[in-house]
């Protein structure tokens, strides 16, 4: 509905908005060639939709591409990301890209790369709302995992207890869901 008022009223803003949530429902559907559709119009036409769901359409846009077995399509997305990131002169955004990044060198299997961001950024709050397609702190969290040691296996679990503290405070279910499957992962 969303995006047919949108499109019916040239609200740009609310058009951008409508095609990432579609895009994240689609994805955690695991519908990957919609949530590409959707994903794909709001990052082919940023202008005049929040920079918010921009950078986080390009996170999720590369994540259907890694679903869909196109890593080198989403390493393109993740440099188009970096360029809209510095478009905006945001902060915020660069740290999202970048811990987008070391998402995708886990993905990709380049752990030490990853781990390369999570030694740089101990600490990933502040945290905001995570309805957005790349969650910093749970990045920090899969990439402690991924590195299996006891120091870095404890240091998750302290994160973790902190972020399922966090979601179950905001309400946010989805992202309880990987709170809990990343504390499976620990044990």
């Amino acid at each position: 509905r969303l995006l047919d008022i949108g499109r019916q009223l040239h609200l740009l803003a609310s058009r951008g908005w409508a095609h990432f949530f579609l895009g994240s429902v689609h994805y955690w559907r695991n519908e990957l060639p919609e949530a590409a559709d959707h994903f794909g119009a709001l990052v082919e036409r940023p202008y005049g939709a929040n920079s918010l769901a921009i950078i986080h359409g390009h996170c999720g846009l590369a994540m259907t591409y890694m679903g869909q077995g196109r890593a080198a399509d989403a390493v393109e997305v993740l440099e188009a990301a970096f360029a809209q990131a510095a478009e905006t002169g945001s902060v915020v955004h660069t740290r999202h890209v970048q811990a987008f990044e070391a998402h995708l060198a886990l993905l990709q299997g380049r752990k030490a790369a990853a781990a390369v961001w999570a030694d740089q950024n101990p600490d990933t709050r502040p945290w905001l709302p995570m309805y957005f397609t790349e969650i910093p702190a749970l990045t920090w969290v899969r990439i402690r995992i991924a590195e299996g040691t006891q120091t870095s296996l404890a240091q998750a679990a302290a994160v973790l207890a902190d972020v399922r503290h966090f979601v179950l405070e905001t309400h946010n279910i989805v992202r309880l869901i990987d709170v809990l499957a990343l504390e499976g992962l620990l044990h």
